[in-house]
């Protein structure tokens, strides 16, 4: 288990690695076992937040924690635009249900509270809390305090 630990806030991410990421990256991009290496920043967050999903879908089932968020690629025509979701609650096998978190969504119209059914594969990041700790959140902003890698083995 790989976990990166806030010196300042006290926050815990943490990344299970679960084999190959096959699912979509960055913004509908489509990941191949030849991507292996992330070319930007944002794509590594997004593949280790990919690669950790079945930890996240397992917590969310037990309900082991609190404030289960996802952060999906939501697309009308040709527009995508990134929305975090809260609440999400697993509904069968790969099925979700979230409700928009911020402000309206520029691109797609999608406003705060509005009900999204997704699936797995819409899934760039995850987070949840659980005993204080913050758990996910991989392609937070930079811009938040440095954080310190360090290798835990279960």
């Amino acid at each position: 288990m790989f976990m990166v630990k806030s010196k300042l806030l006290g926050l815990v991410v943490c990344s299970c690695t679960l084999g190959g990421c096959t699912l979509d990256s960055q913004w509908g991009k489509k990941a191949t076992p030849e991507e292996e290496t992330p070319k930007t920043e944002l794509e590594g967050s997004i593949a280790n937040a990919q690669k950790s999903f079945d930890y996240f879908e397992t917590k969310v089932r037990k309900g082991q924690g609190q404030n289960f968020s996802a952060k999906l690629i939501l697309s009308v025509k040709d527009k995508q635009d990134a929305v975090w979701v809260c609440n999400v609650k697993r509904i069968r096998p790969n099925q979700f249900v979230g409700y928009v978190s911020a402000g309206q969504v520029p691109l797609t119209g999608h406003a705060k509270g509005h009900r999204i059914d997704f699936t797995k594969r819409q899934v760039v990041d995850w987070k949840f809390t659980d005993g204080g700790i913050t758990f996910g959140g991989f392609t937070e902003p930079a811009s938040k305090p440095a954080q310190v890698a360090t290798i835990k083995q279960p």
